[in-house]
């Protein structure tokens, strides 16, 4: 099926604004007037981590680039997680991250830091973009991400629902709930992740391809369960590593590899470079 490519993404930016708003308007004035609770904070630290593992661990590593295999039950705790970065269904999230390495910095790439940093960033979202099922024939097969697609919407007012409630419960302090360990998560999870599409193709080193735009970065790495390592990964995407020395910073690969050991994840691709 095809999108006029031309027609804005509405539900895109209206998400965002709304984020960004309660974060930087709302969020101010709750804290002046209600101060810090740490539960809050354990459960904004907590949500963060599954949520943003979630999207590098299965939507980039394991659904886009198929870096290494997954028992069922495994992959749907991980979409189960994924859900709470609200970065979309795996179907679009795959589909434009499969044509990103496909047209690398070229005029198809949907978020090629040439046509600027915060189109890269954030604007490309707005546009609506060409969909092609051939690029995610694989996902469309596969029943439990079929289910996901579906309940999507579902499911993310279920997972937040669910924390509002336990987190009202627990301080008595329901705005709080909802502004910290919810929509403040949301912002966050959202700018590291689009920080790989922009600061990791502008700041940084190029220790393996030069040709690219993507660039190492430790400090994005931090944020994003290894993702700085970007210029390695545009060398050599099909691997499961993105950090690949022993001082790298890549919990994602370490969770991997470790799921591996107890038989819940095998066939682990690497690229041949060995971690020194």
């Amino acid at each position: 099926m095809s999108k006029n490519i031309n027609s804005y993404e509405y539900g895109n930016i209206f998400t965002v604004a709304i984020i960004h708003a309660l974060v930087l308007f709302a969020l101010p004035v709750y804290f002046y007037y209600r101060g810090v609770t740490l539960a809050l904070f354990i459960g904004l630290f907590i949500f963060y981590m599954l949520g943003g593992l979630g999207i590098t661990l299965l939507y980039h590593r394991y659904y886009s680039h198929k870096s290494f295999k997954m028992k069922k039950w495994t992959e749907g705790v991980f979409l189960l997680f994924v859900t709470l970065g609200l970065m979309g269904s795996s179907i679009s999230w795959t589909h434009d991250h499969r044509n990103h390495h496909a047209f690398e910095d070229g005029p198809r790439d949907p978020y090629s830091i040439k046509h600027g940093f915060m189109h890269a960033h954030l604007f490309w979202m707005f546009k609506k973009r060409e969909f092609d099922a051939k690029l995610v024939s694989d996902l469309l097969k596969n029943k439990l991400v079929m289910m996901h697609h579906k309940y999507y919407t579902h499911l993310v007012f279920i997972l937040n629902g669910a924390i509002l409630v336990a987190f009202g419960l627990l301080t008595g302090d329901y705005l709080g709930a909802f502004l910290i360990p919810i929509v403040l998560r949301i912002f966050l999870i959202h700018h590291c992740t689009w920080f790989i599409n922009s600061l990791a193709h502008t700041f940084g080193s190029k220790s393996h391809k030069d040709s690219t735009t993507a660039v190492d970065n430790f400090l994005i790495a931090l944020f994003t369960f290894g993702e700085g390592y970007h210029n390695y990964h545009h060398t050599y995407p099909l691997d499961y590593r993105n950090g690949i020395r022993w001082f790298h910073y890549d919990p994602a690969k370490w969770v991997i590899f470790m799921l591996s050991k107890v038989g819940l994840t095998w066939d682990l691709k690497r690229a041949g470079v060995s971690s020194e």
